[in-house]
């Protein structure tokens, strides 16, 4: 089974124990890219349940509109089925690894000290007792693995993700790092992932960071030139999906569409906020709170209907509007396209003899 990320681009379900780096500026789409591949690996856990997981770390509340859409239990921020706790992330790293449950932690209203704190303790514990395909997405992923670790926290946390993304992959543990600033960037941690989606990246220091990690890859000085020039021409959405060793390309690519609601996008001036309007998917909380509480839980099942309903109806409708727009994208057959040079040709000629 593959993962389909865009039109006519497609992953290997495999990305499940793969380490993946998703890099633009701000604005460019990485986060609402990110959630084609969240609508992804949760479309493949519904469809196969019991063997992976997914788990999204959120410091910025940018990514709870995935549940309009598929179930999963969101702890934390505004929209949490429950409080956070920052000191009880081996806890819920406990919880997901004994009961096979994704989450997203929204920690978008606590401190960037107790984020760090929560980020270390469950990326800490789940290394350690994952043996199954687990994939975890780290937005502004620089915060937890930054290049220059100035205090403690920053230090533990960057050893845990480092942990992750050298060491994961042989217990079952993958990764996406999101940033829009890959300058500030662990390079020890960003050097290390098997694939790259790169968006539009303007900035100078950004920009060379890109250019060092092509040339690390093994990329000429003219291709990386090429390359470079790309990333800086992007328009929203269009992406270089970058991968040598593990998919073996190098490719522009153009993200799909959306079935969730983008609950990262920045609010319009004078307009309602479309966010008041959505409706997410309700989910028994009683297994989280007797989990935690060291009680015995029952694996918590998807109800059949939003399945039937709500899933695989909205699944089918991207799935249509992606073939659709790879047919524009075929173009016409090859001697419907000669014919139509030919005919130029002799109105351009045509034209000429009359003024001439």
């Amino acid at each position: 089974m593959t993962l389909k990320i865009g039109v006519k681009a497609t992953l290997p379900d495999t990305l499940f124990n793969k380490r993946l780096a998703l890099l633009a500026m701000q604005g460019a789409g990485k986060t609402y890219a990110a959630g084609v591949i969240e609508e992804e690996m949760l479309d493949y856990i519904m469809r196969n349940p019991g063997n992976a997981k997914l788990i999204i770390i959120d410091p910025v509340g940018a990514h709870w509109g995935i549940r309009e859409k598929f179930p999963i239990h969101i702890v934390g921020g505004e929209h949490g089925d429950i409080e956070i706790d920052p000191e009880e992330g081996h806890k819920f790293a406990d919880l997901v690894h004994n009961f096979n449950i994704s989450m997203l932690f929204d920690l978008s209203t606590i401190s960037q000290e107790d984020a760090l704190l929560f980020v270390t303790d469950f990326s800490e514990r789940i290394f350690e007792i994952t043996r199954t395909p687990t994939h975890i997405i780290f937005e502004e992923s620089d915060m937890f693995a930054p290049q220059r670790a100035t205090s403690s926290r920053h230090k533990f946390s960057l050893a845990a993700l480092d942990s992750i993304v050298r060491r994961g992959r042989g217990r079952g543990l993958g990764c996406t790092l999101i940033t829009q600033r890959p300058a500030v960037l662990s390079k020890n941690v960003l050097t290390q992932v098997d694939a790259s989606i790169i968006l539009n990246i303007t900035g100078e220091t950004d920009l060379k960071t890109i250019r060092e990690y092509l040339d690390s890859a093994g990329l000429n000085k003219k291709d990386i030139d090429g390359n470079i020039e790309k990333i800086m021409k992007f328009e929203k959405g269009h992406a270089l999906l970058f991968s040598l060793s593990w998919l073996k390309e190098i490719r522009e690519i153009v993200i799909r569409k959306r079935i969730s609601f983008h609950s990262g996008a920045e609010p319009i001036l004078g307009e309602p906020n479309p966010a008041d309007k959505v409706v997410l998917i309700p989910m028994n909380i009683q297994p989280l709170i007797s989990g935690l509480n060291g009680e015995e839980v029952i694996q918590p099942k998807v109800d059949s209907n939003v399945r039937t309903n709500v899933w695989v109806n909205n699944t089918n409708i991207v799935q249509t509007e992606i073939e659709t727009e790879e047919k524009i994208g075929e173009g016409l057959p090859v001697w419907k396209k000669l014919f139509g040079i030919i005919g130029f040709f002799m109105f351009f000629y045509i034209l000429i003899s009359a003024f001439s």
